[in-house]
């Protein structure tokens, strides 16, 4: 038995985008994200199963290239010098 999940594709935007303060997570969610509708366009209205757009995120998560990782790991000391000059408040990233 598979489970049912009908969610929208807004709630969706919101649970991929939801963060920490330097946004480098939401940097990956946001190419899965892209990933997800361009592989899975059926996705877009997301009324389908829940485990398959499960599985969907889990083959992207394990193709993620590792040139986006390395790009964002080489930004970290920006992004925490912007998060220390600002003082937590909101940065460029």
């Amino acid at each position: 038995m598979s489970a049912q999940l009908n969610i929208s594709r807004a709630e969706l935007d919101t649970l991929l985008a939801e963060d920490a303060a330097t946004d480098t997570p939401a940097d990956v969610w946001a190419y899965m994200k892209r990933q997800l509708y361009k592989r899975y366009p059926e996705f877009i209205n997301l009324r389908g199963q829940l485990m398959a757009v499960a599985d969907a995120l889990e083959e992207i998560w394990k193709e993620i290239p590792e040139s986006l990782l390395g790009s964002l790991y080489t930004s970290m000391p920006r992004r925490v010098a912007a998060v220390i000059e600002t003082e937590g408040w909101y940065t460029k990233y």
